[in-house]
C-alpha cells in the first residue's frame, strides 16, 4: 500500500491495511482497487441504476454499457452530458495554484469532477461513501486512462488521512455531503469543517459550493432545471452564515456566484465586484444563443436586469443567485493563484469567467469597465504559470497549439454567431473559405488519404464489433476523396457557430477557441464539422428532424443546403456528396468522444438512422 492512510478511530497510520495502535484491519482486501474504511451498509436500492450501468458494462464494453443504460434511466443522461463531464467542477479554479501536488475531493459520485482534476494535480483521492459509485469510476478511469487517481470508500466525517496532507479539497454540493447526520445543526458543520481542516495543509485550498434556498435558475431550460424541492432539504442557512463558519475557524475566504446552476458554473464572478456583475447582466444577450429555449417570462427579466443600475444588480446576483461557491484558505494566501496572476500581469481588479469545455476564459475589465482583454487557462494541462503569454490579434491566428497554461489576448467584440440567420451563417461559411485559401498548402496524395482513414478504421471493432457497416462508409469516403483534387490546409478542428463571433458594428468574423489547432489536414473535416453542428444537427434538434432535413424534406434546411453546394462547389471545385461527408463525420466524431469516455447515444441513434435507410 503505496498511500498514507490513519485509522480513522486511533488516528494512527496504519501499516500494511492493519493499524498499528488498535491491530483493526482498516482496509477491505477484497477489493483491490478501492480503499474501504467505512464498515456502514449503504441502501444499495438507491443505486439500482448504478449497479445495473456496471453490470451493463462488464457485460458489454463501457461504451455499449453506457448506451444501454441510457436506454433504461433516460434521466441518467443528465449526468454523463457535456456540461456534467466538463464544466460542473470548473469553479475550483478561482483558487488553483501550480505545483500542487495532492487533491481530495470529497463526494466524487460518479468521477466527472475528480477526472477533470486529475488533469490539474499530480495525485487525485476521490472519496465517496457508496462503494458501487467507486466501482464504476475505477471502469471509467480505465477506460480514459486516467492513472493518477485513488478511490477511497469512507464516511465524510471520518477521513482517513494524517494532518496536513492535502494541497487542494473539493466538496461540491455541501450540505449533501453531510447528509448522514441527524440534523444539520451549526455545531455538526463545524466538526465537519474542523476536520476538513485537519487534513488541509497550512498553505492549501478548501473550495466548495452550497445551493442558495433563494436561488433562481436564471438560464436554465425547463427541461434542464434540477428538481429543487429535494436539493433545498435543510439549506436554511444564507452565505453570510457560512461565512461567519468560516471565520470562526480561521479561514479566509473569497465567495463566487455562477450562472446558470451549481452543476454547470457557466458564468461566475465575484460576489462583491459590483462592476463586474453589472456589465454582464447589461451584455447577457450576446451570451445566450438564439436557439436557446428561454420562457418568456425569463427573457422579459433579463431585459430588465440589462437596464437595472449596478447597486440593484449586485443585490440580485447576491440574493438570487442559485450558488455560492467558496475558495477557502487555513493559512494560506491568494497571491499565487491564477487568477491573481492573471489580474497582476493585466493590472486590473475586475473580471468575469466563461467556462467551456476545455478551458476557462477571463474577461478583463479595465477602470472604465470595459473589457480590453481575454485570458485563456487551459483546464487539461500541467504547464508552469510562470510565462502568461501575450497574443496581439492577427487576422486568423489566435492562439494556436501553445502548450501554456494561460494565455491572454485583445479582446475581441461581438457576440456568438446566430445559427437562424442565414446571412451570418455563410458569413463565418465565407471566413473558413478564406482561412483555407490563405493557409493552403500541397495537395493530399493517396498516402495522406489512407493515413486519415486508417485512423477511423482501426477504432470501429471497438464500437461495432459485429457489424462491418462502417467498411462500405469508410470505402465511399475513401474514394471520395481520391477522385477529387484536394490541397491540404491548417484547420481550426473545432468549428461550429459557437466558435464564431460577430461584430454587427464593423461586420467582422472572428473565430476563437483555437485549442485544437493543426497546422496541416484535410480541409474537408472543418466544413463538414460546421456545417453539421450548425445546420444539420443542432443541439436541440431531435432524430426525427435530422431524418427530415436527411431526406430533404426540411424546406428550411433544403434553403440553406442548396446555397451551401453552390459554395462548396466554387471553393473546392467538385460536388458536395453531403451523406458521404456526414457517415464520415459521425465515425469520426465517435472515436474522438469516445476514447475520453463521453456519451456518444446521439451518434449511435443517427448512425443507427442511416444504417437502415432513414
Amino acid at each position: 500500500m503505496n498511500q498514507n492512510f490513519i485509522c480513522e478511530n486511533c488516528k494512527m497510520l496504519i501499516d500494511n491495511e492493519t493499524c498499528q495502535r488498535c491491530g483493526k484491519i482498516q482496509i477491505d482486501e477484497k477489493e483491490k482497487n478501492i480503499f474501504d474504511f467505512s464498515t456502514i451498509i449503504k441502501n444499495k436500492q438507491k443505486l439500482t441504476k448504478i449497479n445495473t450501468l456496471n453490470e451493463n458494462i462488464d457485460k458489454f464494453g463501457y461504451n455499449e454499457g453506457l448506451s444501454k443504460i441510457f436506454e433504461m434511466y433516460p434521466s441518467m443522461k443528465n449526468e454523463f452530458n457535456d456540461e456534467e463531464i466538463f464544466q460542473s467542477g470548473d469553479g475550483f479554479f478561482h483558487c488553483y495554484q501550480e505545483d500542487r501536488q495532492k487533491c481530495l475531493e470529497i463526494g466524487s459520485k460518479l468521477g466527472n469532477i475528480t477526472e477533470t482534476l486529475s488533469h490539474n494535480f499530480t495525485k487525485v483521492f476521490s472519496l465517496d461513501s457508496y462503494k458501487e459509485n467507486l466501482e464504476f469510476q475505477h471502469k471509467r478511469f480505465q477506460h480514459t486512462k486516467r492513472k493518477n487517481i485513488v478511490l477511497v470508500k469512507s464516511e465524510y466525517n471520518k477521513l482517513p488521512f494524517p494532518d496536513n496532507y492535502f494541497d487542494f479539497i473539493v466538496c461540491n454540493e455541501l450540505l449533501k455531503k453531510i447528509s448522514f447526520m441527524e440534523n444539520r445543526s451549526k455545531e455538526n458543520q463545524i466538526i465537519w469543517l474542523k476536520e476538513i481542516k485537519r487534513v488541509l495543509k497550512n498553505d492549501g485550498f478548501f473550495y466548495f459550493t452550497i445551493h442558495n434556498k433563494n436561488g433562481f435558475e436564471l438560464l436554465n431550460s425547463k427541461k434542464n432545471n434540477l428538481n429543487r424541492k429535494k436539493e433545498k432539504i435543510g439549506e436554511n442557512q444564507s452565505y453570510r452564515e457560512y461565512s461567519k463558519v468560516l471565520e470562526g475557524l480561521g479561514f479566509k475566504f473569497k465567495i463566487y456566484w455562477a450562472l446558470p446552476s451549481l452543476n454547470i458554473p457557466l458564468y461566475s464572478g465575484r460576489l462583491d465586484d459590483k462592476k463586474s456583475i453589472s456589465w454582464f447582466f447589461k451584455n447577457l444577450d450576446k451570451f445566450l444563443p438564439k436557439t436557446k429555449q428561454i420562457s418568456k417570462k425569463k427573457r422579459l427579466f433579463i431585459s430588465f436586469l440589462k437596464y437595472s443600475n449596478s447597486k440593484l444588480l449586485k443585490y440580485i446576483i447576491s440574493k438570487y443567485t442559485p450558488s455560492y461557491h467558496f475558495c477557502c484558505t487555513a493559512n494560506g494566501t491568494f497571491k499565487d493563484t491564477i487568477e491573481e496572476e492573471i489580474l497582476n500581469k493585466t493590472k486590473s481588479k475586475t473580471f468575469l469567467t466563461l467556462s467551456r469545455r476545455l478551458k476557462i476564459i477571463y474577461f478583463i475589465f479595465n477602470n472604465k469597465n470595459e473589457p480590453t482583454k481575454i485570458a485563456i487557462v487551459r483546464k487539461f494541462s500541467f504547464n508552469s504559470l510562470n510565462d502568461i503569454s501575450y497574443y496581439k490579434i492577427r487576422k486568423y491566428k489566435g492562439i494556436f497549439k501553445e502548450d501554456k497554461k494561460v494565455t491572454y489576448e485583445d479582446w475581441k467584440p461581438g457576440r456568438m454567431l446566430d445559427p437562424t440567420n442565414e446571412k451570418e451563417i455563410f458569413a463565418a461559411l465565407e471566413w473558413i473559405f478564406n482561412f483555407q485559401n490563405e493557409t493552403k498548402n500541397e495537395k493530399m496524395n493517396e498516402s495522406d488519404i489512407e493515413y486519415e482513414i486508417d485512423e477511423i478504421e482501426k477504432e470501429m471493432k471497438d464500437y461495432f464489433p459485429n457489424d462491418l457497416f462502417y467498411n462500405k462508409w469508410i470505402k465511399e469516403y475513401e474514394n471520395y476523396l481520391k477522385r477529387n483534387t484536394i490541397f491540404k490546409t491548417s484547420l481550426h478542428n473545432d468549428l461550429s457557430f459557437r466558435n464564431f463571433l460577430i461584430d454587427i458594428q464593423s461586420n467582422q468574423v472572428n473565430a476563437i477557441d483555437w485549442e485544437r489547432y493543426k497546422k496541416e489536414g484535410n480541409p474537408i473535416n472543418d466544413f463538414t464539422m460546421y456545417a453539421f453542428r450548425t445546420f444539420v444537427f443542432k443541439k436541440e434538434d431531435t432524430l426525427e428532424v435530422f431524418r427530415q432535413k436527411i431526406q430533404r424534406k426540411n424546406n428550411e434546411f433544403n434553403l440553406i443546403i442548396d446555397k451551401v453546394q453552390k459554395k462548396f462547389f466554387e471553393h473546392y471545385g467538385f460536388e458536395m456528396e453531403l451523406l458521404i461527408l456526414i457517415q464520415f463525420h459521425l465515425l469520426r466524431t465517435i472515436t474522438i468522444k469516445g476514447k475520453k469516455g463521453h456519451n456518444i447515444e446521439k451518434e449511435l441513434k443517427m448512425i443507427e438512422l442511416l444504417k437502415n435507410g432513414f
